[in-house]
């Protein structure tokens, strides 16, 4: 049968929700109200779909009959929920509005946990005459006008019942506490906390009703929801998940799952009590039940300067023990016992305040950075002391090493710095200081390093001087008398000829190393040179410079060629001779050579400079021949003759 309905709005006293399936769509619809709820059930319900492709608004009846509720007889009361859904549509109630809506709800909220309580009660239809590739809207009507409809129902698109979102999971107080969020407030109408004690290989639901949400919501105005739980026994691990409950009678997705372990956390605070023994140490008792040792991780002691705050852990202690000793107590302070439970959480005791006798003075202070200034200003630094009882400390100095150190605070100092002036103007350029650190006890450390301090000096060293040269044709020596000045931080001496652009540094000395002398081996012959002491002082002061005017001289004779090397070759009865090439340029050489016929080495041979090497030739095997070189350089100058080279010609093979 078809009719021809113009749809405008959906009555807000009758819902409907479907659910698509494959080759099927469930459709669940519930009154909003008492009224309309006798209403369906007096007149019952027609199901019309409607085509969304049809342009002329055509809807199809589904149902052949109205649908009612059944008779009481014909219910199937096999569950509880069912029980108590018949005997409220059986029962006539009063007309306060308040109590028949309460009803109401309870009967749709349990109609969700089973769809034969929804078709028992009239409001569950299955289409199952959908056809793919169309677009359906459905609508449940009550006689007389009350109408509900879907919005698009897309048969290609199956119905995902969203899981809720799993918040929080929390285990405090021997409780399992949760909170999740609903997803989809159309389709979750109640929840299932499901719980698995076997590490997730079956689930069950921890309670017997469903959890209905209340009024909590977060920022975004999403409906929220929290739940807890006793744990069932301690010391097991347990997973959870959440569900929602649909008016399908199917329960959601589940969410992610959680792990949470159950421990025993709540513990009988222990009494911390403590004495001193003869050796100075703080031992520490307190009493806990030796029955609940498997109930906690084991103790911790915290400790701290200050009664309320600043409590850090100190040392850990065994879960069978009762007692501690601390071997390195702080003189004033306070001790906490804490016990750990399996999850980690301290249980502390209240704070046990301990005071020793004191008769351990502070650390010894160390210097750091320290200086005095250019203008006499001093700045003293030093590593401030980790003592919580410090009070101060006491500086002191002194103008020499062997004078008794003076007071130059009569107060404690509370900073580890500490700035003051001295005068420039005096002979002794050294300054000593020293400090202690005091306790509040009166205990004072052993005296620090003794620091020294140069005074800034304003004067410069006394000058050094030449005593005595000599001049060759191959060095220069030097010879003189140093700055007498204490202060010396180094001595300067320098070359420079006409044709050097800076002067070249030959050495450098401090006073520990000391030189009186030196040879320069690396003038240049024929050469003038300007020789000059410099001495420094330790504020970088330089003295007025002391010069020597010398000129190096030459006799015309350098040095001789080192090195001779030779490659015979007795196939061709022939020794080649190699040398070093001088660092000047060769007018000729001249070869020395005694053969097997010479009574002594003599002149043998003269050829050009520009070669390196000689072939001595028609050589006698097994014969030996020594040699000599000497070389003429373009300046007329020449290098002595080398020393005697000796080789031999071997026999052919």
């Amino acid at each position: 049968m078809l009719l021809n309905l113009k749809v405008q709005s959906q009555e807000k006293s009758l819902g409907l929700v479907a659910k698509v399936e494959p080759h099927r769509v469930i459709l669940r619809w519930m009154p909003l109200d008492y009224k309309t709820w006798q209403e369906g059930t007096e007149k019952g319900y027609d199901i019309y779909r409607y085509e969304a492709q049809d342009s002329l608004g055509t809807v199809k009846r589904l149902n052949k009959q109205t649908i009612r509720p059944l008779p009481n007889a014909a219910w199937n009361t096999h569950s509880s929920y069912a029980q108590v859904v018949k005997k409220i549509q059986e029962k006539p109630y009063s007309a306060d509005t308040t109590q028949q809506n309460l009803y109401l709800a309870l009967a749709l909220q349990m109609s969700n946990m089973e769809a034969e309580i929804a078709q028992a009660m009239g409001q569950y239809f299955i289409d199952s005459t959908i056809a793919t590739n169309r677009t359906y809207a459905y609508l449940v009507i009550i006689e007389g006008g009350k109408i509900a409809f879907t919005q698009k129902v897309i048969p290609n698109e199956l119905t995902i019942l969203q899981a809720p979102k799993l918040l929080e999971s929390t285990y405090k107080d021997s409780t399992f506490n949760f909170k999740w969020r609903m997803t989809d407030p159309l389709l979750q109408s109640a929840f299932v906390v499901e719980m698995s004690d076997n590490s997730q290989r079956t689930w069950r639901p921890t309670t017997d009703a469903p959890i209905v949400a209340g009024d909590e919501t977060d920022d975004a105005g999403n409906i929220l929801i929290t739940y807890a739980l006793k744990a069932p026994k301690f010391y097991h691990p347990y997973y959870f998940r959440i569900r929602a409950i649909t008016p399908f009678g199917q329960l959601s997705e589940p969410s992610d799952t959680t792990y949470l372990y159950a421990f025993r956390d709540r513990l009988p605070q222990a009494q911390l009590k403590h004495t001193i023994n003869t050796e100075g140490q703080v031992e520490l008792s307190w009493v806990f039940p030796d029955s609940l040792n498997f109930d906690i991780r084991g103790f911790a002691i915290f400790r701290s300067d200050k009664p309320d705050t600043n409590f850090v852990e100190y040392t850990r202690v065994k879960r069978e023990l009762r007692t501690y000793a601390d071997k390195k107590p702080i003189t004033e302070g306070y001790y906490k016992l804490a016990i750990a439970d399996w999850e980690g959480n301290n249980h502390f005791s209240l704070a046990q305040f301990v005071q020793l006798e004191d008769s351990i003075p502070p650390s010894q202070p160390l210097w750091k950075t320290s200086e005095i200034a250019p203008n006499g200003g001093v700045h003293l630094s030093w590593k401030a002391n980790k003592e919580k009882d410090l009070a101060g400390y006491r500086i002191y100095y002194a103008d020499s090493p062997e004078a008794e150190f003076s007071v130059l605070t009569p107060t404690l100092s509370k900073d580890s710095t500490f700035s003051t002036s001295v005068a420039l103007n005096l002979l002794n350029k050294k300054l000593y200081y020293t400090l202690v650190a005091v306790d509040i006890r009166l205990n004072v450390s052993k005296p620090a390093d003794t620091l020294v301090l140069i005074r800034p000096d304003t004067l410069a060293p006394a000058a050094a001087n030449f005593t005595h040269f000599e001049l060759s044709d191959t060095a220069v020596y030097l010879e003189w008398a140093n700055s007498p000045s204490i202060d010396l931080a180094y001595t300067l001496l320098l070359r420079r000829s006409e044709k050097d652009t800076a002067r070249l540094i030959l050495a450098k000395f401090d006073p520990e190393h000391s030189m009186k002398s030196f040879l320069d081996s690396t003038a240049a012959e024929n050469t003038e040179y300007v020789y000059t002491l410099l001495p420094v002082d330790l504020a970088g002061l330089k003295a007025d410079s002391s010069h020597i005017r010398l000129a190096s001289t030459f006799s015309g004779i350098r040095k001789a060629i080192s090195d001779l090397k030779f490659e015979p070759d007795p196939d061709a009865n022939t020794i080649k001779i190699t040398w070093p090439i001088p660092n000047r340029k060769v007018k000729k050489y001249t070869l020395y050579r005694q053969g097997p016929a010479d009574g002594s080495v003599t002149p043998y041979q003269v050829f050009p400079g520009q070669y390196g090497s000689y072939l001595d030739q028609n050589l006698s095997q097994n014969t030996p021949y020594k040699y000599r070189i000497m070389a003429l350089f373009e300046d007329n100058s020449r290098s002595q003759i080398s020393a005697v080279f000796t080789t031999t010609l071997p026999t052919k093979k």
